[in-house]
């Protein structure tokens, strides 16, 4: 009698056993549920007659259990990799930087080392076989490197994203592992955390700011603020991106799952145009935009330090609604950054201006779901109940 795993029912009827029950999908594919602990798994013979076998985990719907299942058959021997890889944490890594350089994202590649440097290169899971490491393996890594580092919630999951980003990477490349153990150490997101929020500057805390910085610091943040960039946004923007007839600045980021880089135009004020122009000067269309003193692309390496210094000098001596806030990882206070910049500019853009949503998300290259969940407070009254309408007929 032939045996049935696609319906509730079906599966009801089954027998406990340490084996589970096969379904044939297609040639040399095949969907497995457990009976007992109720888990599904899936099983391959790859063209060289080598069989595999993945755990796809809990599902409460065949359909679901079976797109698990035909995901790992197409990243097995009908994705981008032929070769199947069973290998270590570490190399899953390595691959995923591989492939970061070989896209191009050089800069993007030496950040993701770091990080990994810091949190999983020197761990015991680094040497763990990728395709072996379970739920509880991540979620101890990550309590680890939590309590190693003394990082709340939100900073830990920063590491997390880019860790998490490699191993799926890899699996796309061909190693085999379980997404779903990594994927389900997801933490709440930042916003979700009390006391972890983007810091807005008042205008006296920043024109204190920029009074006590450096001078290309300072050009540095002016940039970010007129245009409503990003830091490494405006830190890779060259000359050539700056348009001095329409007074315009392309700005560019990586965006989505896989990272694609997007491009946007940015209109400025014209009353900033003097300020660009005086950037460019004597420059080549290849040179930065916003230089260091050997005329190199600033770095955040060398703005994030001079912020702090800058940081430290502008609150000594500061009058109380002058004063900076400064990262207090006791307290959970988050400290202002370039970043602070931006915010200033987007919270502006939407309150002082009353600029629709739609334009300030099209202009910083960000999403209206972004505005909701961050700028909420800044928008116009009228805003925001043509919003709430629009939530209630949804």
């Amino acid at each position: 009698m032939a045996i049935s795993i696609t319906t509730k029912a079906s599966r009801a009827r089954l027998e406990p056993r340490g084996a589970p029950y096969y379904m044939q999908l297609g040639t040399g594919a095949f969907i497995g549920f457990r009976r007992g602990p109720d888990t599904w798994v899936a099983r391959y013979r790859d063209r060289r007659g080598q069989q595999h076998h993945e755990t796809l985990g809990e599902f409460p719907e065949f359909d679901d259990a079976k797109a698990a299942a035909d995901a790992w058959f197409k990243k097995l021997d009908g994705g981008g990799s032929r070769k199947v890889t069973r290998g270590t944490v570490r190399d899953a890594l390595d691959t995923y930087l591989r492939q970061l350089i070989s896209d191009g994202r050089g800069t993007a590649a030496a950040r993701a080392e770091k990080k990994f440097e810091t949190v999983i290169y020197h761990d015991e899971i680094a040497i763990m076989s990728l395709e072996e490491t379970t739920k509880e393996d991540w979620q101890d890594w990550r309590a680890r490197v939590q309590k190693q580092r003394k990082l709340a919630n939100a900073s830990v999951m920063r590491y997390c994203r880019s860790v998490f980003a490699a191993m799926t990477c890899a699996v796309d490349k061909g190693h085999v592992g379980n997404p779903l153990s990594w994927k389900l150490n997801a933490l709440p997101s930042p916003k979700a955390e009390a006391g972890e929020t983007a810091v807005y500057l008042t205008e006296k805390q920043s024109a204190r700011l920029l009074r006590n910085s450096p001078s290309t610091l300072r050009d540095f943040l002016h940039a970010i603020y007129v245009s409503g960039g990003r830091p490494q946004e405006i830190a890779a923007a060259t000359v050539a991106d700056y348009d001095v007839k329409v007074n315009t600045l392309v700005l560019r980021h990586y965006k989505g799952r896989p990272a694609i880089l997007r491009a946007r135009v940015v209109s400025l004020n014209k009353k900033d145009a003097p300020f660009f122009r005086k950037l460019c000067e004597g420059k080549t269309p290849g040179a930065p935009l916003v230089a260091d003193d050997k005329g190199a692309q600033y770095g955040s390496h060398k703005w994030a330090l001079e912020f702090r210094a800058a940081v430290t000098f502008a609150n000594f001596n500061a009058k109380p609604d002058e004063i900076i806030p400064t990262e207090d990882k006791k307290k959970k206070q988050a400290g202002a950054s370039a970043y602070s910049f931006r915010h200033m500019r987007i919270s502006e853009m939407l309150q002082r201006f009353n600029i629709d949503a739609m334009t300030v998300a099209e202009q910083t290259g960000t999403s209206v779901k972004m505005m909701e969940d961050y700028y909420w407070k800044f928008m116009p009254k009228e805003l925001q109940a043509k919003f709430d309408r629009t939530r209630a007929a949804a």
